[in-house]
């Protein structure tokens, strides 16, 4: 038995240090958003018509209900988003020839059109990187980043951390 609970201690305290987890996220936003509008939400061509979109499209309406906006049948606005996966090799010091690794740069994009003006009010962007070649685990810390001070000083790329939950707060929907 003694053995058992020795054996739980280093997941347990992976665990504890992973909601603590503070992740790194650049963001830059341009807008003239004046104030909460009533919108609709759906991906880009580039991604439309999968299972994946639909989910990341529930948590950026979720972001826009939070701070004030509305889903609607006839919105006053369009939003769009779009996210994708960049990669680069990285090679080791001189003399580690079999050295490298990959890093990967998460991407999510987010912009809003007005119906009426067909302009657009709002385009951020927020990146985050790693050594994961895994998407889908990074989204929420980059919706929560993107979202974090909506919408944000236009023209500005900040440094923006995210602290946990990011990865693992499913069960607080």
């Amino acid at each position: 038995m003694l053995l058992s609970l020795r054996a739980l201690v280093p997941v347990v305290m992976c665990l504890a240090l992973t909601g603590c987890l503070t992740v790194t996220h650049k963001v830059t936003v341009f807008h003239n958003v004046t104030k909460p509008e009533t919108f609709s939400i759906r991906p880009a061509l580039s991604v439309a018509g999968n299972l994946e979109a639909n989910a990341y499209a529930d948590l950026i309406a979720q972001k826009l209900i939070e701070k004030g906006w509305s889903k609607s049948d006839k919105p006053a606005v369009d939003v769009q988003f779009d996210y994708g996966l960049d990669s680069s090799q990285s090679f080791g010091r001189p003399g580690t020839a079999n050295y490298h690794h990959w890093l990967y740069t998460k991407k999510l994009r987010v912009w809003i059109d007005g119906k009426a003006t067909k302009t657009r009010i709002y385009d951020g962007t927020a990146l985050n990187g790693g050594p994961s070649s895994h998407f889908d685990p990074s989204v929420r810390c980059l919706v929560n980043a993107l979202f974090k001070d909506f919408p944000g000083e236009s023209g500005q790329t900040n440094i923006v951390n995210v602290s946990g939950g990011c990865y693992d707060d499913k069960s607080k929907k």
